[in-house]
């Protein structure tokens, strides 16, 4: 099921022109809710990722990068963490809340 739905997505994506995107890079032919804000909702009997102007989206990336093993396959972490850490990332800051275009 799931190589049949990236199939299709690859389909989607190589036949899309840019007209086909919104502003957020939401596919305008699966619509949802527009709400003004990003939110989950079910459209055809799936949940989506949906972009404030109500177009779905597919969002990949990557969501954590730790030395931490996440299995017994993963590689194993280093014998000496303490000198991966320099004086630059020691102390701690608050981050700051990154501008985007929608938010300005």
């Amino acid at each position: 099921m799931i190589r049949r739905f990236l199939a299709v997505l690859a389909v989607l994506c190589l036949t899309a022109s840019a007209s086909d995107y919104d502003r957020y890079g939401g596919w305008r032919k699966l619509k949802g809710g527009k709400t003004g804000f990003f939110h989950t909702q079910k459209v055809k009997d799936r949940w989506w990722l949906v972009t404030p102007d109500g177009s779905a989206f597919f969002s990949k990336g990557v969501c954590h990068a730790g030395i931490d093993p996440e299995s017994e396959s993963s590689p194993p972490a280093p014998a000496d963490c303490a000198a991966w850490q320099s004086s630059s990332t020691s102390s701690r800051t608050t981050p700051t809340r990154p501008t985007f275009p929608w938010n300005e």
